[in-house]
């Protein structure tokens, strides 16, 4: 049976219409990836902008809580062995105690002479006050003799750096005073240990859990590596420098940019992954940490899977 002209015609423009119709969802289909893409890169940036700022909020409360413990008679009387000073040590103790157990985050208070090599006179970790005869000399610490040649108002901020020695794998930061007189003479100083993985994990607790989180030094040394802690649990190895693994980065860690996007290629158990990075300065220019957050990309264009079927 031949088909007329005018069905021939018909069946044509069926064939074109079903053509530019299917050209119009692939079209629309790349559309909408591309829009998912763009919005998971701006909420990625905001979520790491946000991470920062909270962060930089902790730190200055941790350093408020370290004024006023500065600033506490207390310490001058524990130090100038006046003959109320056991009174007053041991209310300082209590106070550090109390400050203990306010603050998951904080590992350890401790007070310390300038003189006798800078010997713990007072010291409270999570365990509770240290016996006299367990206290140690620290002087040889940058925490310590550092903190000695500061002037009244300033604060030491020690940089992160994974311990070696510590079979537990401690991430510490160091923020120190000086103790001084009316007459400006330093007599000490107080220590506050701040233990940076439980830091971080109340920080991540406010994001979703597919969001990985990446921190390292102003050196580059990776601190919280989503990818060792995985694979490797407590095990330290090598140190991990995020300037080997991602040139780009170079400029954040040189302070030539203070944000960044950057794609994570697939490997080992890792899909590919959309990352921010940004900087928190720590006190100084100088100190400052490389903060990441990352997101697989197979999340970003999960709801475009309804529309590919």
């Amino acid at each position: 049976m031949k088909l007329s002209l005018g069905n021939k015609l018909t069946v044509l423009l069926c064939v074109f219409g079903l053509l530019l119709s299917g050209l119009a969802s692939y079209y629309s289909l790349s559309s909408s990836k591309q829009i998912l893409i763009d919005a998971a890169k701006r909420d990625l940036q905001v979520a790491n902008q946000v991470l920062g700022r909270n962060l930089q909020i902790s730190l200055e409360n941790f350093a408020n809580d370290l004024k006023v413990l500065s600033t506490q008679p207390q310490a001058v009387d524990a130090l100038q062995d006046t003959p109320r000073s056991h009174r007053e040590a041991f209310e300082l103790t209590q106070l550090f105690t109390s400050m203990l157990k306010a603050h998951p985050e904080y590992q350890r208070i401790s007070l310390i002479e300038a003189k006798n090599h800078g010997l713990e006179r007072i010291k409270v970790d999570r365990h509770g006050a240290v016996a006299s005869h367990a206290l140690q000399e620290k002087g040889h610490f940058p925490y310590v003799f550092q903190t000695l040649k500061l002037v009244p108002g300033q604060l030491f901020f020690s940089e992160i750096t994974p311990s070696r020695l510590d079979p537990d794998n401690e991430l510490t930061l160091h923020l120190a005073s000086p103790i001084w007189t009316n007459d400006q003479q330093v007599l000490g100083l107080i220590v506050l240990s701040i233990n940076i993985k439980t830091l971080f994990s109340r920080l991540q607790r406010e994001l979703p859990d597919y969001y990985q989180l990446f921190l390292a030094n102003s050196q580059g040394e990776l601190l919280l590596n989503p990818e060792r802690n995985k694979s490797q649990g407590k095990s330290q190895g090598p140190s991990v420098m995020i300037q080997t693994q991602l040139p780009e980065l170079r400029a954040l860690l040189e302070g030539e940019s203070s944000n960044m996007l950057s794609i994570l290629p697939a490997k080992r158990e890792q899909p590919a992954r959309l990352a921010a990075f940004t900087t928190v300065s720590i006190e100084a220019e100088s100190n400052h940490l490389l903060l990441g957050l990352a997101v697989p990309e197979e999340h970003i264009l999960q709801a475009s899977r309804e529309l590919d079927q």
